[in-house]
C-alpha cells in the first residue's frame, strides 16, 4: 500500500494552501488523516475558501453533478482538479467510468483530461484543467477537442 504522501506528491499536491478531499472512501480516510498532521485538509467545502487542490471521489455520473456547483466557486484559478474513480479491474466498486467514458458533464464546463495516475488497486485519478490554461488544445473539424497537444492525455 503506497503512503499517503507519496500518493498526493503524484498528483502534484503543493504543500501550500488548502485541500479538498471530497466523498473520501473510508480505507483512504484512514490514510488522510495521516497527511493532516502536514497541511490543512476538508472533506467538506467551507464557504469563502479557495482551494488550490481538489481530489473527488466518484463513483459515477452522478457523484459528478454533485461536485460541480463548488467547482466554480471554490477551485482557485487554475487549480489542481483530480476525479477518483473506480478500476475496472477493482473487486471492491463498480463504476461505469472510464479515462475515456463519463465525463461529459465536467466538460461542458470547459475542463479536460490531461493526465491520468494510479491510486492504488482500486482507485484510479484523472486531472482536469479549464481549456484556457491548456498551452495548446488542437481541435477537430467540429471544434471538439482532438486529444492532440503538450498537456492533454
Amino acid at each position: 500500500m503506497r503512503k499517503i504522501e507519496d500518493i498526493f506528491r503524484r498528483l502534484k499536491f503543493r504543500s501550500s494552501g488548502h485541500a479538498l478531499v471530497w466523498n473520501t472512501p473510508e480505507e483512504f480516510r484512514i490514510r488522510l488523516n495521516r497527511l493532516r498532521e502536514i497541511v490543512p485538509v476538508h472533506e467538506a467545502v467551507i464557504e469563502n475558501i479557495r482551494y488550490g487542490f481538489f481530489l473527488l471521489f466518484v463513483k459515477g455520473q452522478e457523484d459528478i453533478r454533485l461536485s460541480l456547483p463548488f467547482l466554480s466557486e471554490n477551485l482557485e484559478p487554475d487549480g489542481i482538479l483530480w476525479f477518483a474513480y473506480p478500476k475496472k479491474s477493482s473487486k471492491k466498486y463498480d463504476s461505469r467510468l472510464s479515462r475515456e467514458v463519463g465525463w461529459d458533464a465536467i466538460r461542458q464546463l470547459g475542463y479536460e483530461p490531461v493526465r491520468q495516475v494510479a491510486i492504488d488497486q482500486d482507485w484510479s485519478a484523472l486531472r482536469f484543467r479549464e481549456e484556457r490554461y491548456i498551452r495548446l488544445l488542437l481541435r477537430n473539424r467540429n471544434n471538439e477537442p482532438s486529444g492532440g497537444h503538450s498537456d492533454k492525455l
